[in-house]
Order: structure tokens, then C-alpha cells, then sequence
């Protein structure tokens, strides 16, 4: 009984090179992507005393909140 495998090998294809970004340009993208971040402010209550933090939100003027 004869056993005899062909197999094919799996084909590598090379990335297209493109050019190395300098340091600034690195830096100038992370700072890009950190301003563009919405900013969220934690408006939970948590503790004693969060009953007055909730009358004082609900003594203030539609137009404040």
C-alpha cells in the first residue's frame, strides 16, 4: 500500500511597504485621537447626603440643567 501526499504550502504574500512615521507625526496622531474624545462627567450620587444633591438639581431653573 502506497501512501503518498501532495500537499500545497500555504502562499506568502508580502505587505506593501509603506514609509515609517517620524516621531512628532506619532506624537501629532495620539494627541489627534485624545482631543477628539467626547469628555463624560460622572453624575451619580453616591454617599450620605445625596438627597440634597438632588433638591438642589431640582430647585434650579430648567434653563441651568
Amino acid at each position: 500500500m502506497t501512501t503518498k501526499f501532495n500537499r500545497e504550502t500555504a502562499k506568502i504574500y508580502a505587505f506593501p511597504k509603506r514609509p515609517r512615521a517620524t516621531d512628532a507625526q506619532k506624537r501629532n496622531a495620539a494627541t489627534a485621537r485624545i482631543e477628539a474624545l467626547p469628555v463624560r462627567v460622572a453624575t451619580t450620587a453616591c454617599g450620605e447626603g445625596w438627597y440634597h444633591e438632588a433638591a438642589l438639581h431640582d430647585a434650579k431653573p430648567d434653563r441651568e440643567r
